[in-house]
């Protein structure tokens, strides 16, 4: 078997540019440096710099338990800080009533892919964003407008960040299967019948990308989205029951707005 073949044939292309950047490191003991990654890449990165000897990965996003990180791949006798991540911490001065996903299209709006982002913190006396630091210039001249809003930005060091109280709601479950419908079955919970329904009715995303096969089998750090019903992580497999089915980790995020 192929070391491809562990992951879906749409995600080769990453993992090949993944291990580009590990021989990089390897053969001239220099740093490599990823725009933001959501969960599944950060498996990928971590899956293919893991069977590798004399390099190491690690995961930062602003803080410890963001959703989208940046990874850095090192040789194994460096070491690394929060500070060569550059990440950068912007708030939103004005106290106005928006939204994770107003932010979202703002900040794609002014014409960055979501990759140069991380994380996006909404809360009642706080709206605050993480960039990559080689943008933070650019963001700062550029981001003016949030849904019907004139805004300002302001720099703030990590340590002023304020994260989510829960940013994912953990829970286990017991499946027959790791295929998109019987999970969502057990997460809605709704009818099988109905999740196709929801599937084909192009309400489900699996990693920001719209799906319509029920069958899909699920792997480690997939995001699922449902529209109207929120997100899930797809954390882990805990192992078998005696009866063959199977134990998985999930995480929760509720539906934005």
């Amino acid at each position: 078997m192929s070391f491809y073949d562990h992951f879906r044939p749409e995600e080769h292309a990453f993992v090949e540019k993944v291990a580009d950047w590990a021989d990089i490191v390897q053969e001239r003991y220099q740093r490599r440096l990823t725009n933001f990654l959501d969960p599944r890449e950060q498996f990928i990165v971590q899956s293919v710099v893991g069977r590798l000897a004399d390099i190491n990965v690690s995961f930062f996003g602003g803080y410890e338990q963001s959703e989208r990180k940046r990874a850095l791949i090192y040789p194994e006798y460096d070491e690394v800080s929060p500070e060569d991540f550059q990440v950068t911490l912007l708030s939103i001065e004005q106290d106005v009533n928006v939204s994770h996903r107003d932010v979202l299209g703002s900040l794609l709006g002014i014409g960055l892919k979501r990759e140069k982002f991380g994380d996006i913190l909404i809360a009642d006396s706080h709206k605050q964003l993480l960039v990559a630091g080689d943008i933070a210039d650019y963001v700062l001249g550029h981001f003016h407008q949030v849904s019907r809003y004139h805004v300002t930005l302001q720099t703030h060091h990590l340590d002023e960040l304020v994260p989510p109280s829960d940013p994912w709601q953990s829970f286990d479950r017991t499946v027959s299967s790791l295929r998109l419908d019987v999970i969502l079955s057990e997460l809605l919970p709704l009818s099988r019948s109905k999740v196709t329904t929801l599937i084909k009715g192009k309400k489900v995303k699996v990693n920001w990308r719209l799906v319509e096969q029920a069958g899909m089998v699920l792997q480690k750090g997939d995001i699922l989205s449902v529209k109207g019903f929120g997100r899930f992580l797809f954390s882990s497999i805990q192992g078998q029951t005696k009866k063959g089915n199977i134990r998985v980790s999930l995480g929760r995020k509720e539906n934005k707005s």
